[in-house]
């Protein structure tokens, strides 16, 4: 990776080097490559961006990463899209400028990657209210994205067994209100801690607090005042049956 181009090589014999160099551009490694093939001194190149000439090297060689600020800065002074500097997305050289390549990065948050993150599907709770286990596909109305190792480290939850439903009425005040997004751990055993639950009763879904009582019953608990708990026999008795634990909320302020 010379420092500047030799003598004898024209503008032509420049840029085919350089286009070589990109198809080869897989890796950060060979995008910083490309970068240090498309300017007349890498030392100029790393003055600009304020490091050195040895760490822009070791970029190159794949011996080690920069941080996101030295990123930025090296995209800056580069005058290339830090997006596609980090991860391949976009060009090299974006449409706008690398000034508004650079100011999207800073007002945004770098690109994530879609492998970490699980779609959860929002449900239709009144049209799926036949279905007391697994909702229906054609019952799908959106997905959400929630990242897998946040479900899994802070909810306990596996992302294959959950779904997205919203609250209707005031029952639940002022835990949960009118419109509230739920995600639900579909169960795939009987509950037997308390807490709040989708449940179906006689074919209607509703969100209630539960409690399990020793003798096996259950009470089925309004966190508003205005409602009457109730106590049914169990699980899956007098046309009961627990769908699954809500882990999360989200509602407008």
């Amino acid at each position: 990776m010379p420092d500047a181009t030799p003598g004898g090589d024209s503008p032509k014999d420049r840029e085919r080097k350089l286009k070589r160099v990109v198809q080869d551009s897989l890796d950060f490694r060979g995008r910083v490559q490309a970068v240090c093939s498309s300017v007349k001194s890498v030392n100029a190149l790393a003055k600009e961006a304020g490091v050195s000439e040895g760490t822009i090297r070791k970029w190159a060689a794949g011996d080690s990463e920069p941080s996101r600020d030295r990123l930025l800065a090296f995209a800056r002074a580069a005058g290339v899209d830090p997006y596609w500097l980090l991860d391949g997305t976009g060009s090299m050289r974006p449409p706008g400028g690398a000034g508004e390549a650079v100011s999207s990065w800073i007002q945004g948050a770098s690109p994530m990657d879609l492998n970490e993150y699980a779609p959860i599907p929002r449900v239709d709770v009144m049209a799926a209210a036949g279905d007391a286990v697994l909702l229906p596909t054609e019952e799908i109305v959106d997905f959400l994205l929630f990242k897998k190792s946040w479900l899994r480290r802070e909810l306990g939850i596996d992302p294959q067994r959950a779904v997205v439903v919203q609250a209707k009425g005031d029952s639940m005040k002022p835990s949960i209100r009118d419109g509230d997004l739920l995600l639900v751990e579909v169960l795939q055993e009987r509950a037997n801690d308390d807490g709040i639950y989708v449940i179906n009763v006689g074919g209607r879904v509703m969100v209630k607090r539960l409690q399990f009582l020793l003798d096996g019953s259950i009470k089925v608990v309004s966190d508003n005042a205005a409602y009457e708990p109730q106590v049914v026999k169990g699980d899956k008795g007098d046309g009961f049956w627990v769908v699954g634990r809500v882990v999360w909320s989200g509602s407008r302020l």
